[in-house]
């Protein structure tokens, strides 16, 4: 296998402190930037005016609801962003090391919490007990995908930005 001598090689988490969760981490900032849609460049097409210098009716109308839209978007991106902050950042809560150590080897086990993985977790992070090795590989579930939403979201902001040019 490829992967069997990068998982052989020593652990940096001897050269972390004792304790597997850091109480001390600098703030990190998570989640997309989302630009501000309030401030989006809308540019109003000559058909569109009316004599007085106003828009259609209806086209106001229109842009009501797809302020609307992006509104529920930026709202539905936002919440994701605040749920990852709630669940521990974006490393679960753990010391930056250890995360790292979880993840290459969670990602040599092809993202599977199976027993060899927690056999070798066991060995390359001492001092965590099966349990909270567990809660991280369901808290890395959850964080794929709350990214995976994350992805759809901005890709339906994106083409709704392109529709309101």
């Amino acid at each position: 296998r490829q992967c069997d001598s990068w998982v052989a090689e020593p652990s940096f988490c001897a050269e972390c402190p004792e304790q597997p969760f850091c109480a001390e981490r600098p703030e990190q900032p998570s989640g997309p930037v989302v630009p501000d849609m309030a401030a989006s460049d809308r540019t109003e097409s000559p058909t569109s005016a009316q004599p007085d210098g106003g828009m259609a009716e209806e086209e106001l109308e229109d842009e009501e609801h797809e302020d609307r839209d992006i509104a529920e978007i930026r709202a539905a991106l936002e919440a994701l962003v605040s749920e990852e902050r709630r669940s521990g950042g974006v490393e679960g809560g753990w010391h930056h090391v250890h995360h790292q150590a979880f993840l290459r080897l969670f990602r040599a086990h092809r993202l599977k919490a199976t027993p060899a993985f927690f056999e070798k977790a066991a060995a390359r992070l001492p001092g965590i007990s099966h349990e909270e090795i567990a809660d991280h590989a369901r808290w890395c579930a959850a964080c794929e995908e709350r990214e995976a939403t994350k992805r759809r979201l901005l890709g339906l902001w994106r083409r709704r930005q392109q529709e309101l040019v």
